[in-house]
């Protein structure tokens, strides 16, 4: 007696099994809460994925007599699913961020005109260092060159040096004093002299006396004093010499100051560059002893 065979189902009738299936609807409504989702939308995906492969397989879409065929058809079926996905995963938009609500109160705010919005709490100002103590400075130079017309240097020539405040700040002057040497040799040698430079200033330390009449004396800013100091008699051949480059006249002294530091000391050493003119000549500066301490 034969064996009544179960004819397969016609593919439009699976087609409609699938369409009605819950799980079908399950992968569309997973797609769309990705398509309106915040959610990262390829976890979604793969989830709709999984319930068409097994919608698929459940309702064994692709019937064989063989079994391989019919696990190769399945298989191809999910394959396509897969493909169709992965294509609406790539061209699927990126969902924008959701706005917090400190971001929207602050969208609003930006947009009030400003007598509205709340005044900005001020700023804290950088704490500002303490200013530096500027420190005094008195300066001593030479200001003029001539021949003197007092009774007791008659006929000698006098250099005069000024001690002046440059500083911005009071100071006490203790001492300020110059001696007038004359360089056996022109201005060029001199200047390159630095032994005699040297025993210019050990001569000046030791024959120079202090006034204690005129020290200490303070100075403003600004202020100076000033003095002459005597060198040789001004006589037709020494006025010769000094017009042929064959003697240079040199000065040599410092001052002694006080500021609300400390004890300072400014030196000086400078000499006629020719041609020699009475008046305002032309000074420049030794090797030696130029700066202050």
């Amino acid at each position: 007696m034969a064996k009544n065979e179960q004819e397969p189902e016609k593919p439009s009738t699976k087609i409609w099994r699938v369409a009605e299936s819950s799980l079908t609807w399950g992968a569309i409504t997973l797609i769309l809460l990705a398509i309106g989702s915040a959610l990262s939308s390829a976890i979604l995906f793969i989830l709709a994925w999984f319930l068409g492969t097994a919608v698929l397989l459940k309702e064994n879409f692709f019937e064989s007599k063989k079994l391989w065929k019919q696990a190769l058809g399945n298989a191809f079926l999910c394959l396509i699913l897969a493909i169709v996905l992965l294509a609406m995963w790539k061209t699927f938009p990126t969902p924008r961020e959701v706005p917090t609500a400190k971001d929207i109160a602050s969208d609003v705010l930006n947009k009030l005109p400003d007598w509205v919005k709340a005044p900005s709490p001020p700023q804290k100002q950088p704490d500002t260092p303490p200013a530096t103590k500027t420190r005094g400075f008195v300066d001593i130079g030479p200001t003029a060159l001539g021949i003197s017309a007092d009774p007791a240097d008659r006929g000698k020539i006098i250099v005069n040096v000024q001690c002046g405040n440059v500083g911005e700040v009071l100071t006490v002057v203790n001492d300020c004093g110059a001696q007038v040497f004359v360089y056996d040799g022109n201005a060029d040698t001199f200047a390159k002299d630095r032994v005699q430079q040297e025993r210019y200033f050990k001569t000046f330390f030791a024959e120079y006396k202090q006034t204690a009449a005129t020290f200490p004396k303070k100075l403003m800013p600004k202020a100076y004093i000033w003095f002459s100091s005597a060198g040789p008699s001004a006589t037709p051949q020494f006025m010769t010499d000094l017009r042929e480059d064959k003697k240079t006249i040199v000065i040599v002294g410092r001052v002694l100051y006080k500021d609300d530091y400390t004890n300072r000391t400014t030196e000086l050493c400078e000499f006629v560059r020719p041609p020699v003119t009475f008046g305002a000549p032309a000074w420049a500066g030794c090797l030696v002893h130029t700066t202050d301490k």
